[in-house]
């Protein structure tokens, strides 16, 4: 199996985030002093601590947007995988995506669906995964909408039948995602200035959050590569035509 798409750019992310990560302990750490200058002159500026607690407030957005970017694109994969194969259709998935295809569909789209062609069966399924994409591609996710914490992720693991277990130790079972979620939308609400929020969290309590989220993140990822590589969203003892 081909790596997961959703995988390739999760790396990305952790790496730029990484770094970001990297360049506010040193701001915070070593206290540097900016120079730049102009024709003219050269100048010296200071790193104040507000500038610090104002980046420490964006990195609530940048680690958030790695959650749901992760679990939106790994969803993908999963849409990908059964889009691909020309033997699949609704009959043969598993009861919870086949409700999930059937619940997709109205009565306008009945209307509009073209069964000379294709098995309705078929048909259903194509339609519901082309009607997900086009969501996403307008950035209308089906399936969450600035809301994506562990218990969202548990919830769309239990609908699609991967698993949702983590290592306790390593992940704290994404619990840091719910303050990272709420902190994220507190400063997109402005409920909170990213001032105030910086100087109430500390560099060393974000580091926690990244690293928990990153090895949380790491597992549901393994567990989706899992669920794909094993074909879980078959329907029990089916086996696809030859």
């Amino acid at each position: 199996m081909a790596e997961m798409k959703s995988r390739i750019l999760f790396d990305e992310r952790v790496n730029d985030i990484n770094e970001y990560f990297e360049f506010i302990e040193t701001l915070i750490n070593k206290r540097p002093t900016m120079s730049y200058s102009d024709s003219e002159q050269n100048y010296l500026k200071k790193i104040t601590i507000n500038i610090t607690h104002i980046l420490k407030s964006n990195a609530f957005l940048i680690l958030y947007n790695l959650i749901e970017a992760t679990v939106s694109n790994a969803i993908e994969d999963i849409h990908d995988e059964i889009l691909n194969n020309n033997n699949l259709c609704v009959d043969l998935l598993c009861t919870n995506l086949t409700k999930i295809a059937f619940k997709n569909i109205d009565i306008k789209s009945i209307d509009e669906l073209d069964f000379n062609t294709t098995n309705a069966s078929k048909i259903i399924l194509t339609h519901w995964l082309n009607n997900h994409k086009n969501s996403i591609n307008n950035n209308k996710n089906p399936l969450f909408a600035g809301n994506v914490d562990a218990k969202k992720i548990k919830e769309i693991a239990k609908k699609y039948g991967f698993s949702y277990s983590t290592d306790p130790i390593i992940t704290k079972n994404g619990a840091c995602l719910l303050f990272i979620k709420n902190a994220r939308n507190s400063l997109a609400h402005g409920e909170y200035s990213f001032l105030e929020k910086g100087r109430d969290t500390s560099i060393d309590d974000l580091a926690n959050f990244k690293n928990e989220t990153i090895n949380y993140l790491n597992k549901i990822l393994d567990n989706i590569a899992t669920y794909i590589e094993t074909k879980q969203y078959l329907r029990e003892q089916i086996s696809l035509p030859i």
